[in-house]
């Protein structure tokens, strides 16, 4: 007696997980290495306990002061150094620096006290016809254009 013989056909299946063509459109968060989450929260614990938590949305920070900080960081661990005085890793502390930025300027505690970019302030020299200087114009990042002559 011989073996029936079956015939396989491809039969529609419903997508497994309604959710994930919704979910490829938002950030995709899994692609954040853990080691990255726990050093920066290190860093942010470390920052909890001498300041407070969520310290930066209680109470304005200027950018140039975690700008300065990225920097320090960023210099030692240029210089070989992977660990601050708290045991935090300097990466850490320069990943919560760059968190600490974007979470202020979401919830309107962030003074962008950096410099001007460039153009925006200084003096502008306007050459008359004749070759001479015909005004000087400056502008401050708080006030408007002043020409003088």
């Amino acid at each position: 007696m011989s073996q029936p013989e079956y015939k396989l056909t491809a039969i529609h299946q419903p997508d497994l997980d309604p959710k994930g063509a919704a979910g490829k459109l938002k950030p995709q968060l899994q692609l954040i290495p853990p080691i990255y989450n726990a050093e920066t929260a290190k860093a942010l614990k470390h920052g909890a306990d001498r300041y407070g938590p969520w310290n930066w949305r209680t109470a304005n920070v200027e950018s140039m002061t975690y700008i300065g900080a990225i920097k320090r960081h960023l210099d030692a661990y240029l210089d070989g150094e992977d660990l601050d005085e708290s045991g935090a890793h300097h990466l850490g502390h320069i990943a919560a620096s760059c968190a600490i930025l974007l979470d202020a300027g979401k919830f309107g505690t962030l003074v962008d006290n950096r410099p001007p970019k460039i153009g925006e302030i200084g003096p502008q020299i306007v050459m008359g016809d004749n070759g001479q200087v015909a005004a000087i114009i400056t502008t401050t990042p708080l006030q408007s254009p002043q020409t003088r002559i």
